[in-house]
């Protein structure tokens, strides 16, 4: 499971109940978009709460092109 604080028995809910209006819509199964390395492990705790460096940086040029100031190289 790729988020393992997901409550199994309402993954289970929510699977059930697109597979019954699939079947009622007769739509297609899709294949996962998944690649086997695209899901990333934090190594630590504080990995998986804070913020990386690109991250930070992603934010600030949004905030900054939302304020309509020009972004620095």
């Amino acid at each position: 499971m790729l988020n393992k604080r997901a409550d199994k028995a309402a993954v289970f809910a929510g699977w059930r109940e697109m597979n019954d209006y699939m079947r009622e819509n007769k739509l297609e199964a899709v294949a996962t978009q998944l690649a086997p390395n695209s899901v990333r492990v934090p190594k630590s705790p504080v990995e998986a709460v804070a913020p990386s460096e690109e991250k930070r940086a992603q934010k600030a040029a949004a905030d900054k092109a939302r304020e309509g100031k020009p972004q620095d190289s």
